[in-house]
């Protein structure tokens, strides 16, 4: 899978203190990707004013994570990338977001059954240029109804999404999905996940220099998401 040989911006991971996200950002493997680790209950102000991309991990949290919605929408229509992995709850906390939780088979590859029913939305989304679809297929949380302006990358045999990217508020983009890559890379199971995370974070660095560049679009009719 091609990746691009530099990258631009700071890229904040927030650690919500888990094993599997200390473990996933200290992977000399995967840590290059992340220009600074602070943990959730540290974040403050000057973290975001000096942040290009926030990311928020796998299974953090919605409780601790709704303190900081302002903030982290204020971010965004300052022109921030918002990068908000699987098991979060962002319906609760982000935006108005309609989500179906759906039952998760753990053992479908063990079972000889079917697995998670998924398809790139489009098989020239350039995502597939890092990650083999493959390893997007361990297992389903949730799955989301695509927002207005926004783009599915893969989705349930049902249309709904489980990765999506778009603008938030008139300068932000969005990076959402329903998968938790990171905790079962960190919980070491499910291999498919490590594969996942080594095209997927130099992807997200790519739409970071992207948004940098101005070159990811934008509407500029959209609802001011800092709430002014």
């Amino acid at each position: 899978m091609s990746q691009p040989l530099s990258y631009s911006g700071h890229m904040i991971a927030l650690d919500a203190g888990a094993a599997y996200h200390h473990f996933t950002f200290t992977d000399p493997a995967l840590s290059p990707f992340f220009d600074e680790v602070v943990y959730l209950d540290d974040l403050t102000e000057a973290h975001l004013q000096r942040a290009d991309a926030v990311l928020v991990p796998c299974r953090t949290p919605a409780h601790r994570l709704l303190p900081w919605r302002d903030d982290l929408l204020r971010f965004a229509e300052q022109g921030g990338l918002l990068v908000v992995m699987g098991e979060t709850q962002p319906d609760s906390w982000l935006m108005p977001l309609p989500t179906e939780p759906v039952a998760t088979n753990y053992w479908w590859w063990l079972t000889a059954e079917d697995g998670p029913e998924l398809q790139p939305a489009d098989d020239n989304h350039d995502l597939f240029q890092y990650v083999a679809f493959a390893d997007c297929r361990w297992h389903l949380h949730a799955l989301h109804t695509l927002p207005e302006g926004f783009c599915s990358i893969l989705n349930h045999r049902s249309g709904q999404s489980v990765l999506l990217e778009g603008p938030l508020g008139r300068e932000g983009y969005l990076i959402l999905t329903s998968l938790d890559p990171m905790y079962h890379h960190g919980s070491f199971f499910m291999p498919a996940t490590t594969a996942f995370l080594g095209g997927f974070l130099p992807w997200v660095r790519k739409r970071l220099n992207q948004q940098i560049e101005g070159a990811l679009q934008h509407d500029d009719t959209a609802t001011d998401c800092s709430g002014k």
